[in-house]
């Protein structure tokens, strides 16, 4: 499956070269050489998937992937990294991106990757509203209304939400969450799921309470009566 592809990176040598393996993939693809260039061509055209290198000059790649997501882009983003910590690889997946690289790699995995980003977003059907109880959301629009009140979610948290809906009733581990927002299982250690539910049900506010249950030494569960509409 080959499609359009958008490559910011500043490093010419490196960009020259994973340009080389994805036209030789049949991607069409185009560039940008550093953060600010990157993030209006990504704003201004359609692609099909983003390559994005996270040092970047101008504007780095999460602030470029943040601004993307903010404003509504759900393009599929391949973070590239050179950088060894786990808290730099959860904060570009935090901020949206769909999976990561680092640096060094084949060029093997390089588009094994990008044509799973693809698969992924050839599979997206746009889908009618879901309806929970007060809740209503258009899927793949970022759009979430309580009792006809627009309420503003991160795209993570939106995911939650989405999540939860589709089982609405189901308690879904922390492990279920995980591998649902970041295709991996939940680190103990970590209480990344538990800020996410925070978070989103403060978005939600008064007019969705207790709709999110905490199922103690479990984990989630959405209790209300789910339906479509349109």
């Amino acid at each position: 499956m080959a499609g359009r592809i958008l490559v910011v990176e500043d490093t010419p040598e490196l960009r020259a070269m994973i340009c080389s393996v994805l036209a030789r993939d049949g991607h069409s693809v185009e560039t940008a050489a550093d953060g600010v260039t990157g993030l209006a061509r990504a704003s201004s055209r359609e692609f099909d998937a983003l390559v994005l290198d996270i040092g970047l000059p101008g504007i780095d790649g999460l602030e470029l992937l943040e601004q993307l997501r903010a404003h509504g882009s759900r393009v599929p983003i391949l973070l590239l990294t050179s950088r060894s910590a786990v808290a730099d690889r959860v904060a570009g997946l935090d901020a949206g991106a769909d999976d990561y690289l680092a640096k060094p790699f084949a060029p093997q995995e390089l588009n094994a990757r990008v044509r799973a980003l693809l698969r992924r977003r050839a599979l997206e059907r746009p889908r009618a509203e879901m309806i929970c109880g007060p809740l209503r959301v258009e899927p793949g629009t970022l759009r979430v209304w309580i009792n006809d009140e627009e309420k503003r979610l991160t795209r993570r948290e939106y995911e939650l939400l989405l999540l939860l809906m589709r089982r609405a009733g189901e308690v879904l581990s922390r492990d279920d969450l995980s591998v649902g927002l970041w295709g991996r299982p939940h680190d103990p250690s970590s209480n990344t799921i538990d800020v996410h539910v925070r978070n989103l049900r403060q978005k939600l506010g008064r007019g969705a309470r207790g709709s999110i249950k905490t199922v103690r030494g479990v984990g989630y569960k959405l209790a209300v009566t789910t339906g479509a509409r349109g």
